[in-house]
């Protein structure tokens, strides 16, 4: 839903995650024929519905149960607050529409404000959110480190490592302790086999999170904390 440069790269590297063809539906008001039909040329089946992605009149008309991934891209033509603002709103449109049906589709959102993200991640359902400041963080960590594009690729591989916030009292409580040092954190996630990157410090309606602390901090991990770690949980 919506249209922007990404979309033809988003559509390949969905190929290569999933087995077998991909058929895509693209409901956008404006598109670039030549990026479509570059998608076509590659491989994909490509249907193409010229109307605005936010007409709640189209939407209706679709058949939701065909589709396993529902993406909202960011369109060209709308500042960034307008554009998350169309984009929250068709999200809670499709929620009710896939209310009524039997399918329950991975829905992403490209949200372009970092405050809006709020809005979503209050959301009970369990959705994924791109956002422009963590591709924009990858791409400047490639260009000032290439030694880092195995780890990103790593972690960004739908097979790969994932970033973990895992709650403390679950390793206090399987260690019969009450409060764990940086040191003793960092040999914990090393014996149950995940990597630790940081700690978030939940203080009452504030968090700090900090990320590669130092062993020798003089920070106590305690229950109501959680520890950032990397590893698969499969």
């Amino acid at each position: 839903l919506g249209w922007n440069q990404k979309v033809p790269f988003i559509v390949d590297e969905v190929h290569e995650y999933v087995e077998g063809k991909v058929n895509v539906t693209i409901i956008s008001e404006e598109v670039d024929q030549l990026l479509v039909e570059g998608m076509k040329n590659r491989g994909h089946s490509v249907d193409l519905v010229q109307e605005k992605y936010f007409d709640f009149d189209v939407l209706e008309k679709l058949d939701f149960e065909k589709f396993d991934r529902i993406m909202i891209v960011s369109s060209y033509g709308y500042q960034a607050e307008e554009s998350d603002t169309l984009a929250i709103s068709t999200f809670i449109f499709i929620k009710n529409i896939l209310q009524k049906v039997n399918k329950n589709p991975l829905i992403t959102l490209q949200i372009e404000v970092q405050k809006n993200r709020d809005l979503i991640e209050s959301d009970v359902f369990s959705e994924f959110l791109i956002s422009d400041s963590l591709i924009s963080g990858i791409i400047s960590q490639l260009a000032e480190n290439v030694n880092v594009n195995d780890a990103l690729t790593e972690l960004t591989s739908s097979n790969g490592n994932e970033i973990y916030f895992i709650p403390a009292e679950k390793i206090l409580t399987s260690l019969s302790k009450e409060s764990l040092s940086i040191q003793e954190m960092y040999s914990v996630g090393i014996s149950m086999g995940f990597n630790v990157i940081g700690i978030k410090v939940n203080t009452g309606l504030d968090f700090t999170i900090s990320l590669n602390p130092d062993k020798d901090s003089s920070d106590i991990l305690y229950m109501k904390d959680e520890i950032v770690v990397i590893g698969d949980f499969d």
